[in-house]
């Protein structure tokens, strides 16, 4: 019995909530459940550490047809804000979460987490592996722009690590 929530900052409109940290924090979000974001102009904010599985949700990115600081686009999108998340850590608790359609612009720490899933997902910022063994993280059809990287500490363990159909830009 999954929930979905809905985070929206904007001005008028009335959501669950309107910040991921918000979210994140409360009790009534559980293990299993979706987080939606919803198009802002601004930041939804970090997490801390996130430890639960959770499905967060995105609009996706380079949706603003003005923005001349990212590729082309054809301006069909009904929204053209996307959804931004600041830096935080992924802990065990959050093992099998996904991410998808959202921009990270700020950097994600992983902490001995297992089996995270990033999916068309838009990386400004970078992804840093901590102390620990990390397990299973998958990055499909993202996009890591200028100075985002991949990287990790001397000593993390990173086993069954995927890296597929990605632009390093």
């Amino acid at each position: 019995s999954a929930k979905i929530w809905r985070v929206n900052n904007n001005a008028g409109v009335v959501a669950d909530f309107t910040t991921f940290t918000a979210a994140v924090a409360s009790a009534s979000v559980v293990n299993g459940d979706t987080i939606h974001l919803e198009p802002s102009a601004t930041s939804y904010g970090g997490a801390g550490t996130l430890a639960k599985r959770l499905v967060v949700i995105g609009v996706g990115y380079f949706l603003d047809p003005a923005n001349t600081t990212t590729p082309f686009n054809t301006g069909l999108q009904a929204a053209t804000q996307d959804c931004k998340l600041d830096s935080f850590r992924i802990g065990s608790g959050a093992n099998n979460s996904k991410f998808i359609g959202v921009t990270l612009q700020g950097s994600i720490y992983f902490n001995v987490a297992r089996n995270i899933s990033f999916e068309k997902v838009y990386f400004p910022a970078g992804v840093y592996f901590e102390n620990g063994t990390n397990d299973a993280a998958s990055f499909r059809k993202c996009f890591f722009n200028n100075s985002a990287t991949i990287s990790s500490a001397a000593t993390a363990v990173i086993t069954n690590f995927v890296c597929e159909n990605i632009i390093f830009y």
